[in-house]
C-alpha cells in the first residue's frame, strides 16, 4: 500500500496542501529567496510537482482584483461602522486567513469570502431573533403556558445572547448567573452605554419573570427594546447596504454563472 499523500489533502487547519504549497512558493517569490523571470510564475502541476509557466496576464488582472475586494472588505469590516458579533469577529479573523492563502483560482477568492460573510450574518440573525421574538411576546400580552416557556428559555440566558451580539464571548469559567460574576464587568469595560442597557433590561427581565411578567411594573419589554435599538445592535442588518458587499454579491454571482457554464 502507497504512503504517498494526495497534493489536495485536506490539513488539520482546513487548507489543502496544494494551497499551503501554493502559498509557501509564493511567498519564497515575493522573498527573493526564489528568483523568476519576468513574465513567468512558480505553480505546482497536476501532480503536485513546482513548475515554471507563463503568466496569464488577464487572469492575473482577475485575480489581483480579487485581492483587492478582499482587502476593502476586511478594511469595512475592521471599522467602526462594521458589525461586532462574536460571529462576525470569527469572519473577520477567517478572511484575514484567505487573504494569506492566495488563492489562484478566478473568482474562488469572491466566493469564499461571501460565504464567509453570509455565514457570519445567518448565525448573527439566529441569536438576534431569538430576542427580537422574546420582545414579540412579551409586547403581545398574551401569555400561555408555552409562550411563557418559550420567554423564559431565552431570559435565562439573556447577558449570554446580549454579549454575543456585541462581540464579547462568555468565558468558559463562568457558570451561575455569569452577568454578576464577572461577565458585567468585562462589558462595563468596553462600553458603560452598553452596559447600562444590558444590565437593566437584565434585572427588569429576572423581575418580569419573577412576577410572570404581565403587570411586571418593571417593563421587561421597554427595556428589552431598548437594548435592541442600541446603534452597535442596528450594524448588525445594516452591512448588506455597503457597496463592499454590494459590489461582492454581484461578483460572486458572476463567478458562480461562468463556472457553471464552464462544466
Amino acid at each position: 500500500m502507497s504512503s504517498s499523500k494526495d497534493p489536495a489533502e485536506t490539513t488539520e487547519t482546513g487548507n489543502s496542501s496544494r494551497d499551503l504549497l501554493n502559498a509557501r512558493l509564493d511567498s519564497l517569490v515575493r522573498s527573493g529567496a526564489l528568483t523568476v523571470n519576468q513574465g513567468h510564475q512558480v505553480t505546482l502541476d497536476k501532480d503536485g510537482l513546482p513548475t515554471v509557466t507563463d503568466v496569464d496576464s488577464k487572469a492575473n488582472t482577475k485575480q489581483e482584483s480579487e485581492q483587492q475586494r478582499l482587502e476593502n472588505l476586511i478594511e469595512f469590516l475592521e471599522s467602526p461602522a462594521a458589525p461586532q458579533s462574536n460571529d462576525w469577529n470569527c469572519a473577520r479573523e477567517n478572511l484575514r486567513q484567505l487573504r494569506e492563502r492566495r488563492v489562484n483560482s478566478k473568482g474562488d477568492v469572491d466566493i469564499l469570502a461571501w460565504s464567509i460573510v453570509t455565514d457570519a450574518h445567518k448565525f448573527t440573525m439566529q441569536r438576534l431573533r431569538l430576542l427580537e421574538s422574546t420582545l414579540e411576546l412579551l409586547e403581545s400580552k398574551t401569555l400561555d403556558p408555552d409562550r411563557l416557556r418559550r420567554i423564559n428559555a431565552v431570559v435565562e440566558h439573556f447577558p449570554e445572547h446580549a454579549c454575543d451580539l456585541i462581540g464579547i464571548t462568555t468565558p468558559d469559567e463562568l457558570h451561575d448567573d455569569v452577568w454578576d460574576n464577572g461577565l458585567a464587568e468585562i462589558v462595563l469595560e468596553k462600553n458603560i452605554t452598553v452596559y447600562r442597557c444590558i444590565n437593566e433590561a437584565w434585572s427588569a427581565l429576572r423581575e418580569g419573570k419573577r412576577r410572570g411578567y404581565l403587570g411586571s411594573s418593571t417593563e421587561p419589554e421597554r427595556f428589552l427594546r431598548r437594548f435592541l435599538e442600541l446603534d452597535v445592535i442596528k450594524k448588525l442588518k445594516e452591512w448588506v447596504y455597503h457597496d463592499v458587499f454590494v459590489i461582492l454579491e454581484r461578483k460572486v454571482i458572476t463567478a458562480r454563472r461562468l463556472q457553471q457554464a464552464s462544466t
